[in-house]
């Protein structure tokens, strides 16, 4: 072989592969995520992902439905055998359109709902399609989802507003900061924003909602609200919530929080001209979308079931996992070393507020690393904003509490032990 020829990892990357073939917070957190999984003997706590829990009841669900596939070879042909075009299964869209129709009197139709491979791909495309050189994505909550942080190939840069934290009796709370984002420039080409919100699993109130909506109208501008963990699925809210529709609304659902997230399928209700648009890219870079999600839930989405499980099975485990997070935290920490917990609303995290932390939470979070204990460092959470617009980025940090009870107990005894270590030795 010449000697001139370049190996693996010489190669110059274009500024495509420079944003997307880098390390990043969210490819860290799913190296992560798949080496504690895969090796079943590690003594790590893994409290860092967002790895929906196993919920027996849900899953004899699917595995029923799969059962329903398997037992018939035209089914399967059709799930694992063909193409569905670009713009997803028509019989799934249209039940779909449907179902959010009855449920929240949305006037929607099948030209309303696109497909991803999953939110993450979904988020990529639509963002780097609506926002441009110059131009700016608006969150107007941080902190949230980081990943989102690493997805503009554009040129575009996104913009965030740190979210105003209020203590409400035993928690602290963020709420939007309405001015600021009313001030925010002519450069903004959408908002986005999750609902809960990943990480702190703050639910945006439908008053905020609203206000957010009307300015997004004012600018001409779409309102994208990512509803992974939200209602009518998988329904991991815990405060009571409405969900309305306008036509520059762009809700995303996913069925990765159903727990089907190897299955990569995610829903976008949009006017149609996002979806068509989502189905042109879809065309480009996959030819089609993942089948067997839509498989699995259709009969479910048709006979109005989905949500119905979800509430029945899926919001109770969430809720009965956070309430024991929550009173095993409190109970651990009390008098140690001062702390605030953001409210959980939703989702599947706890949000951590360090107040006097004397060391930067990514430091603590490399020590907890080293005592058997994986968490996220808040500072992730943070992007589009200045490094010192609110000192959360520096002392907060994000714990799952959807693993096993064995492993969140586990993991709060060593990050409990870690603090108190770090607060003493202040070092």
């Amino acid at each position: 072989m010449s000697n001139n020829v370049k190996h693996q990892g010489e190669y110059p990357l274009s500024a495509f592969g420079t944003t997307l073939g880098v390390a990043t917070g969210i490819g860290e957190l799913m190296e992560d995520l798949g080496t504690a999984l895969a090796d079943k003997s590690t003594n790590l706590c893994m409290l860092g992902g967002g790895q929906p829990a196993y919920c027996p009841d849900m899953m004899a669900v699917f595995q029923e439905e799969l059962q329903k596939i398997a037992s018939s070879p035209e089914r399967v042909q059709e799930v694992l055998g063909e193409y569905d075009p670009a713009a997803g299964n028509m019989e799934f869209r249209k039940a779909l359109a449907q179902m959010f129709h009855e449920l929240n009197q949305w006037d929607v139709t099948a030209d309303n709902i696109g497909l991803a491979a999953g939110g993450q791909s979904a988020c990529f495309h639509l963002m780097n399609a609506l926002a441009g050189e110059g131009e700016h994505i608006l969150v107007p909550l941080i902190p949230d989802y980081m990943g989102y942080r690493d997805q503009l190939v554009s040129g575009a840069e996104f913009m965030g507003i740190p979210g105003i934290a209020e203590i409400q009796e035993d928690f602290f709370r963020y709420r939007v900061d309405l001015e600021a984002v009313r001030q925010a420039p002519d450069s903004v080409r959408m908002m986005v924003l999750s609902r809960p919100t990943n990480p702190s699993g703050n639910v945006v109130t439908d008053a905020e909602v609203r206000a957010l909506s009307e300015e997004c109208k004012r600018r001409g501008i779409p309102l994208m609200i990512d509803h992974a963990y939200g209602e009518p699925f998988p329904n991991a809210v815990y405060v009571e919530t409405e969900s309305f529709w306008q036509p520059h609304h762009i809700h995303l659902y996913s069925c990765s929080k159903l727990g089907l997230p190897g299955a990569r399928t995610a829903m976008v209700v949009a006017c149609p001209q996002i979806t068509q648009l989502l189905t042109n890219m879809t065309a480009v870079t996959s030819l089609a979308n993942p089948n067997l999600a839509q498989a699995l839930t259709l009969d479910l989405i048709k006979q109005r079931t989905l949500p119905t499980l979800s509430a029945k099975y899926l919001k109770p485990f969430y809720q009965e996992k956070c309430d024991y997070a929550v009173r095993t935290l409190k109970g651990l920490l009390a008098d140690k070393v001062p702390y605030h917990l953001h409210a959980p609303e939703g989702a599947f995290f706890l949000w951590i507020y360090f107040p006097e932390l004397p060391i930067p939470v990514q430091d603590l979070v490399e020590r907890l690393k080293q005592n058997g204990v994986l968490v996220i460092s808040g500072h992730w959470f943070f992007f589009g904003v200045d490094d010192n617009a609110t000192d959360h980025q520096h002392k907060c940090l994000r714990m799952t509490y959807s693993m096993e009870t064995e492993e969140v107990t586990k993991g709060l005894e060593r990050l409990t032990d870690t603090l108190v270590e770090v607060h003493r030795s202040k070092v």
